[in-house]
């Protein structure tokens, strides 16, 4: 996250971006290999993977992780309330950049995984 961050500082968002969308896919990934026996530690990178696709600006994607994070019955109750709050809020945000920009469902997902690939 570090270098993420000091992307950000430097003025280079899409860069910033993509950092953080990598690192989200990397701790998604690591979530599959974690033990059940390490509720907390797979919990947190429950949501700590989703809240880097957010800063990623890729709302759909985390959304999607989220609810595949959720699928998983044995995950911590902190954690489903806590995605179970980002998704809602995310759906919110999308909702509201639909309304300012107009944009369908797919023109919205298109727009933000072409953020991404642009940078």
């Amino acid at each position: 996250m570090g270098q993420a961050d000091q992307l950000g500082v430097e003025g280079r968002p899409y860069e910033a971006a993509e950092k953080r969308y990598e690192a989200a896919e990397a701790e998604a990934q690591v979530f599959a290999l974690l033990p059940l026996d390490r509720p907390k530690t797979r919990a947190i990178t429950a949501i700590s993977s989703v809240a880097l696709y957010r800063e990623a600006g890729v709302l759909d994607q985390a959304i999607r992780q989220a609810q595949i994070f959720l699928a998983n019955d044995d995950l911590m109750s902190f954690a489903r309330r806590n995605l179970t709050e980002m998704i809602d809020e995310m759906r919110a945000e999308m909702d509201g950049r639909e309304a300012e920009n107009g944009l369908s469902d797919g023109a919205r997902q298109d727009a933000s995984e072409s953020r991404l690939r642009s940078g």
